[in-house]
């Protein structure tokens, strides 16, 4: 186990090396002057002589290799440059509103691995039911609706009907359920379907059929057999998963006002500014990366009859 944590750390590296020139290759090169917006909201009025000025202040005059260059040396001292509009720190920025984005990924990746492992579990035992068509429709309803139409049928009900949650800001446990129950439910379909069809195909496996001529109840086989070795397949696709919730939060936390990295994100592609934007897609991808780090080390620990390279 020591030895693949550490081959998979050093593999870190080249993964990350690929992830900055990306990162900064997007970054940089979408549409907008971030010069002229920054000469703007300081100046207040564009002059080709303001721009330049403000060019030459942030080193968007030189070359793109330069600018990467220059932009990589602060990456590898941790020092992701200052945001054009606030001017602190980036990795300030992004340590301020990583909590609340991590403790809405919780809360989301909890309720959808919940109501994934319930309905697709009851689907699998009652196979061409009610029940089983109930937990298909349900799987292709939560990835055919968009989850801002969700959001927003749930902040009318609970936040303008019932009036049960605030409408705009808010944060702690008592405003994190419904961008939560957005985001995990938006993300259902997929595990749904994947813990039904392995428990269906656990279920036809011989030593279940041995358990069962041996007298074993219903309960302990889909407890102690079934359910174990169904789940494992998911493991490996929730860590995905909570990647893609950490990194694609941005719609939900804007929709509730919920201040956490995608937020930022989506303030800063407005604002054109570059190193909060670089510093959040480089910082999601490296947790997205240690997130499916940690889940191939516990999938690994969970059975290890599984070979893991």
């Amino acid at each position: 186990m020591t030895k693949f944590v550490i081959k998979r750390i050093i593999l870190l590296f080249p993964i990350l090396f690929v992830v900055t020139v990306v990162t900064f290759a997007l970054s940089t090169l979408s549409a907008g002057d971030p010069a002229a917006i920054v000469a703007r909201s300081e100046a207040g009025v564009i002059s080709q002589k303001a721009v330049d000025i403000v060019k030459s202040e942030l080193g968007l005059d030189k070359s793109y290799p330069m600018q990467y260059r220059e932009w990589l040396k602060g990456v590898v001292r941790f020092d992701l440059g200052n945001s054009y509009k606030t001017k602190a720190p980036v990795s300030s920025e992004l340590m301020a509103r990583l909590p609340a984005t991590l403790m809405l990924t919780a809360y989301a990746a909890t309720i959808m691995f919940i109501v994934s492992l319930i309905v697709g579990v009851l689907g699998a035992l009652y196979p061409n039911s009610l029940i089983d068509k109930a937990a298909k429709l349900l799987s292709f309803a939560t990835v055919s609706i968009p989850p801002f139409v969700l959001g927003l049928l749930l902040l009318f009900v609970f936040g303008v009907k019932l009036k049960l949650v605030d409408i705009v800001g808010g944060v702690g446990t008592k405003s994190v359920w419904l961008p939560a129950i957005t985001l995990g439910i938006s993300h259902c379909g997929p595990f749904i379907m994947l813990i039904r069809n392995n428990m269906l195909d656990v279920m036809g496996k011989g030593y279940i059929k041995a358990a069962r001529a041996r007298g074993v109840s219903e309960t302990v086989i889909v407890a102690r057999h079934a359910l174990r070795n169904s789940i494992l397949p998911a493991l490996t696709k929730l860590g995905v998963t909570v990647g893609s919730m950490i990194g694609g939060s941005a719609v939900i936390e804007a929709l509730f006002s919920w201040p956490g990295l995608g937020q930022l994100a989506l303030n800063s592609i407005y604002n054109k500014d570059i190193p909060v934007l670089q510093g959040f897609m480089l910082f999601a991808a490296a947790l997205i990366i240690i997130v499916n780090l940690i889940v191939d080390v516990i999938y690994k620990a969970v059975d290890t009859r599984i070979k893991i390279t």
